[in-house]
């Protein structure tokens, strides 16, 4: 089960930057962005979010050419939990908001950690809203963006 708490968004993200930078043999570029206001604390479950958010950093590491971007975003009432690299790009069945239920054989590693992202995402409530997961290709040249919204 999902056991939120009160936890420091900002916390999270430095120890993603450290895991990123740490890494032996890594030579990207690992930044961090966060708005200018930001609380201070967001109730989620930290060991549920830290190992999508993991993934997702090792993911972009795995296929970024030069940097990964980790960022804090506010929206909506929502905190988003983002993870942009400049490689590769998300195949389309797995950007679709929603993905029909796979077959079996059909799951790879990508597959498999989205959709525990977004099983994740999905067990975070708060007044009747869901998190959620967004992935998008960036338009301005190579590149992904995963993004876990929580409530």
């Amino acid at each position: 089960g999902v056991r939120p708490d009160m936890w420091s968004p900002i916390a999270v993200l430095e120890e993603l930057e450290h895991e990123g930078i740490a890494l032996p043999g890594n030579r990207t570029d690992v930044s961090v962005r966060t708005p200018e206001l930001l609380p201070q604390y967001w109730f989620f479950d930290r060991e549920l979010a830290g190992m999508v958010l993991s993934n997702a950093l090792h993911n972009a590491l795995t296929h970024a050419t030069r940097s990964v971007v980790l960022e804090l975003r506010l929206h909506d009432g929502q905190l988003g939990f983002c993870i942009a690299d400049d490689g590769g790009a998300f195949p389309d069945e797995l950007v679709a908001p929603a993905v029909r239920p796979f077959e079996r054989g059909e799951i790879n590693g990508n597959a498999l950690g989205i959709y525990f992202a977004r099983l994740v995402a999905a067990t975070h409530t708060h007044s009747g809203r869901h998190g959620w997961v967004e992935l998008s290709n960036r338009s301005d040249g190579p590149g992904t963006r995963f993004a876990l919204w929580l409530p």
